[in-house]
């Protein structure tokens, strides 16, 4: 069935898997358990049978996915007119939506050669939220309703999923198989009635204000219980006193600093007014790659984050934040006098909960800068564009509210808040650097639709075999066409940096059991310098035929510090209900993980044979719970993330 799909694209350990990490959506950065490292060692092959599908083409050169400059030691994206304003989150804790569309918005800028000042590109948060936390409909494709991230909390309100939490790969399921990017004005970040939080609690009742909407958020509100606003806090001795201190704090907040009403309806139609799916909307912009950087802590991921933004992409990543929202109080980990933030040298970038985009650095940034009881050693620092807005940034929107203005970050030469801070090179918190690199053409491959099954935001991945293998191992995925069709370019995700990976289309015989079992059609070799989702053209025209099926065939392999190269594949992964409740304990968890495997959509080869996925699952599900294994049952998998792209034939 050809559809209009999402894909996952993430790396991380399966064991440490955890879905709503904080508000706003920070990512957990385990290493895998079974990644293979790489090295410039010399390829020596050991597999003793390498199929037709699996043959490297040796002129194969690898996709140059960087710009190859000389470092300068200081850059600013902004002079080159490639950055958007900055935006506000708030009410929502969304800031995982609002770091990756800061970066696409930079990346797409770069790659139509074009300025923020000449096309004025706003992309819409609202719609990468909601539909990367959004599970399939019955409605979207019956085969496979349900997939996607499910909220914990059965009595959670629709609007609860923009506080649940998210990370970069969301974003790269979303734009990889083209739902959105999305205009900001089909899509704008407020509710259905367009109702401000300073029109609600000047238009309402006090005692309706406290009752149904102070005393449900104050937690969120202050980041404390009510003992703890009286403890320290000089106007309320009682729980009466501080509802109304807050009351009171909330409505000359809102005289300046306003922002849309949390308690409207955010949700999004499944259909817009034209009958067409709200969650596959595209703007026309076409990712071709969603690159995983190395550790930007290291020497190396530091080289290629700067690289990407030399070539025109901006990078979003987590960290530590003082606060998980602006409006959460002041933390100890920023300089308010420099707006520098440190939050210690030793790794937690398990712990990271915010999302940024940076968009330039310093290398001589003086490490004196960040706040002396906390300070890193050496200096340099990131730019970093925020979302918990600016003063001059702001700016009203069509229905005239002035909403992503706040007082916060560096201070310019005027004395007004930019919304940018500087983030030190050392910070132990970094973690999920990602890139996103889009075709500047927005008539590449025409109007295409993709074929995929693979519908499960990947937070974490599970590697397969467990052990890289020293004999090919291959994934492959089958799909029958609604009509006749153009295929135009095949996608797949590359689990590890500096992986050499073979694709293959087949069109399969009658009666094919296995996804190799038909004529050859189409064979190329790329390496890929980044881990991630990588798309690739094809360089000839391949009609499909109304109900034929077809099989994309995927052969990942990379070389290790002993010259080997070893074969593995790898599919999205998240927490069960089970899984979600298990680790709670650990880490709060807000969301669960439902992945749909049907037989004959995908396919693992090994040891010289084809295996339907689902088997595979089933026969290791039942091993797990046959042995006692303490994790059985703790986690969700997804079919492999292989796409055709095809186009209708008139």
């Amino acid at each position: 069935m050809i559809k209009t799909r999402t894909t996952a694209i993430a790396m991380a350990g399966v064991l440490t898997a955890s879905l709503g990490l904080a508000a706003c959506g920070g990512s957990n950065n385990a290493a895998s358990p079974t990644a293979a490292t790489n090295s410039t060692a010399s390829d020596v092959s050991n597999a003793t049978d390498v199929p037709e599908w699996a043959v490297a083409d040796e002129e194969a050169q690898a996709q140059d996915t960087t710009a190859q400059a000389e470092l300068p030691a200081q850059y600013d994206m902004r002079e080159k007119g490639l950055v958007t304003p900055v935006k506000r989150q708030n009410p929502w804790g969304t800031c995982w939506a609002f770091g990756v569309t800061a970066a696409v918005e930079s990346s797409i800028l770069s790659a139509t050669d074009s300025t923020y000042d000449e096309i004025g590109l706003d992309l819409s948060e609202k719609h990468l939220a909601y539909f990367g936390l959004s599970p399939i409909t019955e409605d979207e494709d019956p085969e496979q309703a349900g997939e996607g991230i499910h909220m914990l909390d059965e009595n959670a309100k629709p609007n609860d999923i923009y506080n649940s939490g998210g990370n970069p790969v969301f974003a790269s399921t979303l734009l990889s198989s083209g739902v959105g990017p999305i205009d900001e004005s089909l899509f704008p970040y407020r509710g259905a009635e367009g109702i401000t939080t300073y029109d609600y609690i000047t238009s309402t009742d006090k005692e309706t204000v406290i009752r149904d909407y102070i005393v449900p958020n104050f937690e969120s509100f202050t980041g404390g219980t009510v003992d703890d606003y009286i403890a320290n806090h000089d106007d309320a001795n009682t729980a009466d006193e501080a509802y109304e201190a807050l009351y009171n704090a909330r409505v000359e907040r809102y005289k300046n600093m306003n922002e849309y009403f949390m308690e409207d309806d955010w949700t999004i139609p499944e259909l817009g007014k034209d009958g067409m799916y709200n969650r596959w909307l595209s703007q026309g912009f076409v990712l071709k790659n969603g690159n995983i950087l190395p550790d930007i802590r290291t020497a190396e991921g530091q080289v290629a984050a700067k690289q990407e933004m030399l070539a025109g992409r901006a990078v979003a990543v987590a960290y530590i934040s003082d606060q998980s929202m602006p409006d959460q109080g002041e933390g100890k980990l920023i300089n308010l006098d420099t707006w520098a933030h440190f939050s210690g040298s030793e790794d937690q970038a398990l712990a990271a909960e915010h999302e940024v985009c940076i968009v330039g650095w310093d290398d001589n940034y003086a490490k004196e800068n960040f706040n002396e009881q906390l300070r890193p050693t050496i200096d340099g620092a990131w730019l970093v564009k925020n979302s918990w807005g600016s003063e001059t940034d702001a700016s009203a929107d069509d229905l005239g509210n002035v909403v992503n203005s706040a007082p916060w970050g560096i201070v310019d030469e005027s004395g007004k808040h930019t919304g940018y801070f500087w983030l030190s090179y050392q910070d132990g918190s970094l973690a999920k650097a990602e890139t996103f690199d889009f075709s500047g053409d927005q008539d590449w491959e025409g109007a295409v639709q993709a074929m995929q099954h693979d519908y499960l935001p990947a937070v974490d991945r599970y590697y397969y075999p467990e052990q890289p293998s020293e004999d090919v191992v291959s994934s492959a995925n089958v799909f029958q066409t609604q009509y006749d069709t153009t295929l135009k370019s095949v996608a797949m995700h590359a689990s590890q940096a500096n992986t050499r990976v073979t694709i293959a289309l087949y069109r399969l015989n009658d009666g094919a059991t296995e996804p190799t079992d038909g004529e050859l059609l189409w064979r190329t070799t790329e390496e890929f310098e980044f881990a991630g989702y990588h798309r690739l053209s094809l360089d000839k025209t391949i009609a499909i035929k109304k109900g034929e099926r077809i099989a994309a065939v995927s052969t990942t392999s990379s070389v290790g510090e002993d010259g080997k190269r070893t074969y593995g594949t790898s599919v999205a992964v998240g927490s069960t209900k089970k899984g979600a409740e298990g680790m709670s304990e650990l880490f709060p968890q807000t969301q669960y993980a439902i992945g749909v495997v049907n037989k004959g959509e995908s396919y693992v080869y090994e040891n010289g044979t084809w295996k339907d996925w689902a088997d595979v699952l089933a026969e290791k599900d039942a091993k797990e719970k046959e042995s006692g294994y303490d994790f059985a049952g703790a986690f969700s998998f997804d079919n492999f993330g292989i796409k055709v792209f095809a186009e209708p034939t008139v």
